[in-house]
């Protein structure tokens, strides 16, 4: 068994909750999505922040009748521009789906989707032009309320490939390059 590398990749997709027009699950484990459609005319985004700035975690939330689980993802984003602006703002009134790609490049979870239930929403966008760390960089959390908890952990994004279909890296990325671009 391969050990495992913690972190993330320094880039997330930020997807428009409702821009979502089908989503493929596996049909012997639903917590792996196959496929993601995005509505006509909608696309993804991407947010890069530095090197090992990208946090992101699921905690179990455990209550008297049902468990939830709180996520989090959250990156610094090192600029200031107009467009930047614009996003920062239609997503302060929308929800997003955010996938992650983990450092630890082995198996089939190496991409994971947050807030793919309910959607998650900025619950931190801060800008600070003195803040040394952050360069007046904006820093960035994606959060649900305590009501609007995920059901699961994080789901896993993993697109097959060939014959036998099997798990495939490039097929996957592929595949989330297509959600950016798309028009």
């Amino acid at each position: 068994m391969t050990p495992m590398t913690g972190g993330a990749k320094d880039r997330l997709v930020i997807i428009n909750f409702d821009d979502i027009d089908t989503l493929t699950r596996d049909v012997t484990n639903p917590q792996i999505i196959r496929s993601i459609t995005l509505k006509a005319g909608a696309k993804a985004i991407y947010w890069e922040g530095p090197p090992n700035s990208v946090i992101a975690s699921a905690k179990l939330v455990r209550k008297k009748y049902k468990n939830s689980y709180e996520q989090i993802v959250g990156v610094p984003l090192m600029a200031n521009t107009a467009a930047l602006k614009a996003e920062l703002e239609k997503a302060g009134y929308s929800k997003a789906v955010v996938i992650v790609e983990n450092n630890h490049q082995f198996g089939d979870s190496i991409f994971e989707v947050y807030f793919l239930e309910r959607g998650g929403i900025l619950i931190k966008n801060e800008r600070d032009i003195n803040n040394a760390d952050l360069d007046g960089g904006y820093d960035i959390n994606f959060g649900q309320e305590d009501t609007a908890r995920e059901s699961h952990l994080p789901a896993t994004f993993a697109v097959t490939a060939g014959e036998p279909a099997t798990y495939s890296y490039t097929a996957t990325r592929t595949a989330l390059n297509a959600l950016v671009l798309a028009d």
